[in-house]
């Protein structure tokens, strides 16, 4: 870094933001508040900058590893990175605008009374587990780096002196430690360093629970675990001495949190948990549990099969399926963590996103008309807008239907004339469902029976629709194309949105209206991540044309009393939303984990009405998938293939290879050579579906989508030469091209 770079000013330009004043500095960067001056949408933003007193490279270095690591962790208790680039010489960080002040600041006034301590125990385990699960350590957690926002929840910030545990750079040999964070091998505050941190050995994820576990102890007594006069004597205290325990503590404090604080605080590594998320579970127990004065359970160890394990329970279980359905109540018996290892079950609780429904109902679906979730895992059920039916889609006796059921008489019918269906939506009055049929129509069917008719032809299914109050359905009929609007008596379509193309985007999904307004809602895909939890979700205004951003990481979202709620990694996030600004109201925070999910899709199986919720719980990899070999006699070898969406495969005509389709936010084809175990890309960009070897083994011929419909390419099947485009579709036209075959000569 130029050691001539400019001093920040109020005004300076960093990307889309302005500099407005600055907030404070403290370990490796300054902090500002910063505005959008760019683009359709306001939006306030931290913006940090390194600080002009510490310009090296190290420390530079550093900044960038933050701006690395933050984007790969996306968590409501974690402080989102929204952009990040160089400007005027320093590299910069733009995180999301959090009010607030630090527990630092909080426990100034006092400790913590004791249901605050637990819930802050909760939200900081959640965040540590999530982004250890991302190979990522803290390394400097502290009361600092912790913000307590207006609406009572917790943001880990500063995760500029992390380190991804894949890296090879070692923890570090020398013994450079300080009250502040220094720059060196042994990086942190040396009151909240782990043992073996503090004495320069290497580090893993437990090092940050022993920082858990000394920020609580502050946080619950007022004084610091292991601070003493001197740096030395703190070192010692760290590395020996134990900290007084229960007569410290307010004796209101579940016993339960002590023992889970004091494994946090065990001098050995071996002795902490083996699993931040096992930590994260314990204390999130204690939560609901706060009065049990028994240990724990111990919680099940998960491998790298579980996708797998789960896929697999949902298609065993899913043939004799129940949901739990439950009305508000005045019972506080419920406890959501009951029901919560049962993949395929679908449970019911309250739209409010303070508690779980205090009543519920189990209601069985005959055998004969499990769930059916077509070749992707879409939506594979809708709640009527009143609560009182749910239609879903059913398979029984090879047909696949949609069935409505009436929750007060536990009634079931068929609804013939739809078959094939998925992704069905209740119209707002609830007496139409709009489906998709067949893969390339859109059709509706009367509640009280009758053939169905077609709306639309609409080539994509994958993208959903809605019903919204003026009458009119706003669905995505193309992959790669943005939200179309039509009356539900069909006619002519209009495009409503434009995916930014070159900021990115792939397309828009999953709209999803805001009940006594036009604002619809939905889900932008970014073209370049393996998933839609990194997509993202706006409020678009037909008035104005212009789009809000809402949730940066996230899916599928609902707004339902005055709450939006959206799916991320299988869980089911809450936020105020304020429909006159367009703006959400605190931060946003779990409401249900373990919701059936497809990240390849985006499509979360939950829904609300009053009164009533409903949701299914699964894996978050419905559709993930590990590719095995079966010989004749029965015997069966894993290919050693990540555990990815497989949507599609064949084998090649000599078989020694195997082209498949891995769908991700995109779909791309990849060539797996089975002697060499090399797994290599062949498509970039855009959609590529549906592939095909050619009967002499050098071609693969698929459907590729830039701009919709979509048409059909080939390429060598070595990945020499540039792909080849065969055929040609009008733009906008309503018949996609798709390869099923090719003939043997």
């Amino acid at each position: 870094m130029s050691a001539t770079a400019a001093t920040a000013a109020a005004g300076d330009r960093y990307g889309a933001f302005a500099l407005v004043h600055e907030i404070g500095r403290g370990g490796m960067g300054s902090v500002w508040l910063a505005e959008r001056v760019e683009g359709d949408f306001t939006q306030r933003v931290a913006l940090k900058l390194i600080r002009s007193d510490l310009e090296n490279s190290e420390v530079e270095s550093r900044f960038r590893r933050e701006r690395r690591i933050l984007a790969t962790l996306k968590h409501p208790n974690i402080a989102q990175l929204l952009d990040g680039g160089v400007a005027h010489g320093r590299p910069w960080l733009a995180m999301e605008w959090v009010e607030g002040r630090t527990l630092r600041e909080t426990i100034a006034h006092g400790p913590l009374e004791p249901r605050r301590l637990v819930a802050l125990a909760t939200e900081l385990a959640s965040a540590l587990a999530h982004a250890h699960a991302a190979g990522v350590v803290h390394r400097d957690l502290k009361p600092e780096n912790v913000l307590i926002a207006r609406d009572g929840y917790a943001k880990v910030l500063d995760f500029g002196i992390a380190k991804l545990l894949a890296d090879d750079t070692p923890a570090g040999d020398a013994t450079q430690t300080s009250t502040q964070t220094q720059p060196g091998h042994v990086i942190g505050t040396t009151p909240y360093m782990s043992p073996e941190q503090a004495a320069g050995e290497s580090i893993d994820f437990r090092s940050d629970q022993f920082a858990l576990g000394a920020v609580l102890y502050e946080a619950a007594t007022g004084r610091a675990a292991f601070a003493r006069d001197t740096n030395a004597e703190t070192v010692a205290a760290v590395l020996r001495d134990t900290p007084p325990l229960g007569t410290a503590l307010d004796p209101s404090t579940p016993p339960g949190f002590l023992r889970l604080m004091q494994r946090c605080l065990a001098k050995n590594a071996a002795d902490r948990y083996g699993s931040t998320q096992d930590l994260a579970r314990d204390f999130a127990e204690l939560a609901h549990r706060p009065d049990d004065d028994r240990a724990p359970a111990p919680t099940p160890r998960r491998g790298r099969v579980a996708p797998v394990a789960g896929v697999l329970a949902m298609l065993v279980t899913v043939a004799a399926l129940s949901w739990w359905v439950g009305r508000q109540g005045t019972s506080d018996t419920t406890d959501t963590a009951d029901t919560a290892g049962t993949a395929g079950a679908a449970t019911a609780g309250t739209a409010d996103t303070s508690a779980p429904l205090a009543l519920r109902a189990e209601l069985s679906i005959a055998p004969a008309e499990r769930l059916w979730f077509h070749i992707f895992p879409m939506h594979a059920f809708a709640l009527s807008p009143d609560g009182a039916r749910i239609v879903f889609a059913g398979q029984a006796g090879g047909k696949q239907l949609l069935y409505l059921r009436t929750l007060a008489t536990r009634e079931t019918v068929a609804l013939p004339g739809t078959e094939n269906p998925t992704n069905p939506v209740f119209s707002p009055d609830g007496e139409w469902i709009l489906f998709f049929a067949n893969g390339f129509e859109l059709r509706k069917v009367a509640v009280g029976g009758g053939s169905s008719s077609i709306i639309s032809e609409a080539p994509n299914h994958l993208g959903g629709s809605m019903w919204a109050e003026q009458d009119a359905i706003v669905y995505s009929p193309f992959p790669g194309t943005g939200l179309w609007q039509l009356s539900p008596s069909g006619g002519e379509a209009k495009q409503l949105t434009f995916p930014d193309f070159d900021g990115g985007e792939g397309s828009h999904v999953w709209p999803a209206s805001v009940p006594g307004t036009k604002l619809i809602l939905y889900v932008a895909e970014v073209e370049s991540a393996d998933t839609f939890d990194a997509a993202r979700i706006y409020a678009w205004d037909p008035a104005s044309g212009k789009r809000t951003l809402l949730v940066d990481g996230g899916t599928d979202p609902r707004v339902f009393n005055g709450t939006l709620y959206y799916a991320r990694a299988g869980t089911i996030y809450g936020v105020g939303f304020d429909t006159e600004r367009v703006a959400l109201r605190g931060a946003p925070r779990p409401i249900y984990e373990g919701v059936a999910y497809s990240p390849a899709v985006g499509a979360a199986q939950y829904a609300f009405a009053p009164g009533v919720s409903v949701r299914m719980l699964g894996s978050q990899g419905v559709d993930l998938r590990e590719m095995v070999i079966v010989d004749r006699a029965g015997g069966v070898e894993p290919l050693g293939l990540p555990i990815r969406f497989y949507a599609r495969h064949q084998l090649s005509p000599d078989a020694r290879r195997v082209v498949f389709q891995i769908s991700a936010a995109d779909d791309d084809l990849w060539i797996y050579d089975l002697a060499r175990k090399q797994l290599t890309r062949l498509t970039e960009q855009y959609e590529n579906i549906f592939p095909t070897w050619t009967p002499d083994g050098e071609y693969i011929i698929y459907s590729r989508q830039r701009e919709p419909p979509p048409s059909i390419w080939r390429r060598r099947a070595d990945g020499t030469g540039a792909p080849e485009q065969l055929t040609h579709t009008e733009l906008g036209g309503k018949r996609a091209q798709l390869v099923h075959d090719v003939s043997p000569d």
